[in-house]
């Protein structure tokens, strides 16, 4: 009962915090490859559109974003129409309706959690204060990240798979019509990830595996002919699925629209037509795999080393539950030998499985589903620690009967707090206040927003969604220049431009234009230092820049305190003398 209420608690703390809203920004991608493009498309926002979904050569499925945050912003839409709530599109609501939305989709997650662990015989209780605990749940989960719908789609194909090949001792008959209920959700789920992300595949090759390699009476029995057979079963689905996404992807990046007035006398339209509709047809993520395999695309992206996700970003993700599950597959492999080892080993082996006992029958398959998309990912260069975020399903089920330990309760607690603040506030944490102050600002009637320029620069911060700013598409009064972590002297360049703008030389008593400079405090002296005159407006604390990190051995000072501000500069007409 109290882990039941443990488990409530921190359901209602994920669904608050989300409302909060959570200041910190992990990655770019949870905005631009969703929020940022529907509310161009439903709201009719000024946005910025990345590579991905160039309509030339689009990499990303919109299908997940159309039913995610397009659902969100439709909803909003709906709701500011009908004028029973006033106003309700600003920052908050762009911001906090497609994470609520995503939120509750991770709860799906809690759901599997609780089955799997009673078809794997775990603790299911333990399991779900593991996951509901988790900064990987608190934080990432509650955001519009696309590996949260593969966190999602991955368990719904464990658990499908789980119920598939449940243990002998259903009947041999009950377990061959539940795999034939079950294969086309199992096809489905397959498409619906791979178009998601294509990384989905590693995930899902471990659980396909061993559902492909069942046969009717539920035998295992890995060979051509077995997994051939039960591939033929879920085929339909695949294609049908696949059929759905690349025709909404050729709709919505205008592919099929072509002129076809040929159509009309030729003899043979009907077989020409086909062949023009194959001809713009395009599978995204194909598009996707084949970019990223391009050593150019490395280089805008950057690369890490082969170890990085077994390391870091494990680690950092999941702590002293991925050092358990280190363990686990260790004791594993040592005992698949223990009949060749000498007395000395078999003392130590028994000693090393009193300290970390094996968590059910299942444990080997479950160490395979966490380590075989753990190995896959790191063949790969480009590595970021939320790539691996759907292994928290398997590993807390792994790791549910330590959690009995008193030592154990401690460890994870502190380092899920730990990093809950370091990813849910501190981290890039200004940003988001910063677009909110901006965004009312622009809004209010206040004098400095009765003027017909304003020019927003961003320097050293992560690239600023657009959308937050609440601007529409047809307003030409705002322009934000995104210098990312520029050199000082393209800041100084950038900004005498603007100040050298032909509108600029029309200035009478009152201001046309204004120029505002966003940058983090750990750079702030050489922004007042770059021959600008500059003016500080306002200020958000806390704002953590890890690729310009505040000098440590000042930080507990007041002015090693402003190195965890992100602050707004207002630029003045006439600027210093300067040598750049």
């Amino acid at each position: 009962m109290a882990l039941k209420m443990v488990w409530l608690t921190l359901g209602v703390v994920r669904l608050l915090w989300c409302l909060t809203p959570q200041t910190g920004y992990i990655h770019p991608d949870e905005f631009f490859q969703s929020p940022e493009v529907m509310a161009g498309d439903i709201l009719n926002l000024k946005t910025f559109r990345t590579w991905e979904f160039n309509t030339n050569y689009p990499s990303r499925s919109v299908l997940f974003p159309l039913v995610t945050s397009g659902f969100s912003f439709t909803v909003l839409k709906t709701l500011h129409n009908s004028n029973l709530f006033g106003s309700i599109v600003n920052s908050y609501s762009l911001l906090v309706v497609p994470r609520f939305f995503m939120t509750c989709l991770s709860f799906l997650i809690d759901y599997v959690i609780y089955r799997l662990s009673r078809l794997w015989g775990a603790n299911p209780w333990n399991a779900l204060v593991l996951l509901s605990s988790s900064h990987v749940m608190l934080v990432f989960y509650t955001r519009t990240f696309s590996n949260v719908i593969e966190g999602a789609l991955f368990a719904l194909l464990l658990l499908l798979v789980a119920m598939d090949v449940k243990p002998a001792t259903v009947t041999q008959h009950h377990r061959a019509q539940k795999k034939r209920n079950h294969k086309h959700l199992i096809g489905i789920v397959l498409i619906s990830g791979f178009f998601n992300r294509p990384t989905f595949i590693g995930f899902a090759l471990v659980p396909m595996l061993t559902w492909l390699s069942r046969d009717q009476g539920g035998k295992f029995r890995f060979n051509l002919k077995t997994i051939m057979l039960n591939s033929f079963g879920i085929l339909s689905s695949m294609i049908a699925t696949s059929f759905i996404f690349i025709l909404t992807d050729a709709v919505y990046y205008g592919l099929l629209f072509f002129n076809s007035d040929w159509a009309l006398t030729d003899e043979n339209a009907i077989y020409k037509f086909i062949v023009k509709i194959s001809q713009h047809l395009v599978i995204t993520p194909v598009n996707l795999i084949m970019y990223n395999l391009d050593p150019k695309s490395l280089v805008a992206h950057g690369s890490h080393p082969w170890f990085t996700h077994l390391t870091v970003n494990s680690l950092m993700l999941f702590g002293v539950l991925h050092f358990s599950a280190v363990v686990t597959s260790i004791q594993m492999v040592t005992g698949k030998f223990a009949h060749k080892a000498g007395s000395q080993k078999q003392q130590w082996e028994n000693k090393l499985a009193a300290q970390f006992p094996a968590v059910s029958p299942f444990t080997g398959y479950i160490v395979l589903v966490y380590f075989v998309p753990l190995f896959i990912l790191s063949v790969f260069s480009h590595q970021e620690a939320r790539y691996i975020s759907p292994l928290i399903i398997p590993l807390v089920i792994l790791t549910a009967p330590k959690y009995e330990l008193v030592r154990w309760k401690v460890v994870v607690v502190m380092f899920n707090v730990f990093g809950s603040v370091l990813f849910g506030c501190l981290h890039q944490g200004g940003l988001i206040p910063c677009l909110s102050y901006l965004e009312k600002t622009l809004h209010s009637n206040t004098p400095i927003v009765d003027q017909h320029k304003h020019n927003l620069v961003f320097y050293h911060t992560y690239m600023p969604p657009r959308y937050l700013l609440n601007i529409r598409k047809d307003q030409d009064s705002v322009r934000i220049i995104d210098l990312g972590g520029a050199e000082v002297s393209v800041l100084h360049k950038t900004v005498s431009e603007l100040l050298d703008d032909v509108s600029f030389k029309h200035i009478g008593s009152d201001q046309d234009m204004n120029i505002y400079i966003v940058a983090p405090g750990t750079v702030q002296e050489v922004v007042k230092n770059s021959g600008l005159s500059l003016q500080t407006i306002a200020s958000f604390f806390p704002h953590l820049s890890m690729e310009d990190p505040p000098d440590l051995s000042s930080l507990l000072s007041k002015a090693g305190l402003d190195q965890l501000n992100l602050y707004i500069f207002e630029v003045h007409a006439t600027p210093k003398n300067s040598e750049f």
